[in-house]
């Protein structure tokens, strides 16, 4: 009964990020939600009977608290999920922004080696942002490396669809020769030269964005202080 609850309280796209939970316990982190907002709801609803008690209050006052009481502990329900949301959102940035240089040496590597080992000699080298679920993959395909669900799973998880391309094209290059993987990595150069384009755009816009925050400050402090003066002078 207990699991169908928390089921039902899930969100639905929860078990994406489940990966970054302690053992991927979903059942685990809904649990220790409901328990944190339960706690809270019933700490404020004891400290509404209290005031209500020693001060009295009006029902009107008494509806308000209760609806800010539903308000907060949906806030501390949806707190630790938005949290794990901004992690992943995070994580894959760091993916999709490292990506691009992974891939060049990529290039270098693949001159003198097979696929296999040039993945895993690119371990080395490899982004602190996805090294493990690189060594994870090295992993598989060394135990089967033709096996094509290794690369469809690799990097998966962060959900973005160029960088999953890429590596299902770099499946193929287990039945080419040096000759045509050398000509396939220019078609995937121009790729990853869009990618770098866009995370260059991004940058700049977040740059553009936080400027603009940074100038509106004193804008903002001057026209408190008028208000506040107004507020003064009227008084």
């Amino acid at each position: 009964m207990k699991s169908k609850f928390l089921s039902f309280m899930e969100e639905e796209n929860l078990k994406n990020y489940a990966w970054l939970l302690p053992e991927a316990n979903t059942e685990r982190f809904m649990q220790k939600r409901l328990n944190k907002t339960l706690i809270v709801f019933v700490f404020m609803l004891l400290l509404l009977c209290v005031v209500a008690f020693i001060n009295g209050i009006t029902l009107n006052g008494a509806i308000g608290y209760i609806l800010l009481t539903f308000l907060i502990s949906y806030l501390i329900y949806k707190w630790d999920y938005l949290m794990l949301k901004d992690s992943f959102k995070r994580k894959k940035r760091d993916v999709y922004r490292s990506f691009p240089l992974w891939v060049s040496t990529l290039e270098i590597l693949i001159m003198t080696n097979n696929i296999t080992n040039t993945f895993k000699k690119s371990i080395a080298t490899c982004p602190l942002a996805f090294k493990k679920d690189l060594e994870e993959f090295v992993k598989e395909i060394e135990f089967d490396p033709e096996n094509k669900e290794h690369y469809r799973n690799f990097l998966r998880r962060y959900e973005i669809a160029e960088v999953n391309e890429i590596i299902m094209d770099m499946y193929a290059f287990n039945s080419l020769e040096k000759s045509e993987i050398v000509y396939e990595f220019k078609h995937l150069n121009e790729r990853l030269n869009k990618i770098s384009a866009k995370i260059r755009q991004e940058r700049q816009s977040t740059d553009l964005f936080f400027i603009a925050a940074l100038n509106s400050i004193p804008l903002m402090t001057v026209s408190i202080y008028v208000l506040m003066i107004s507020m003064l002078l009227q008084g």
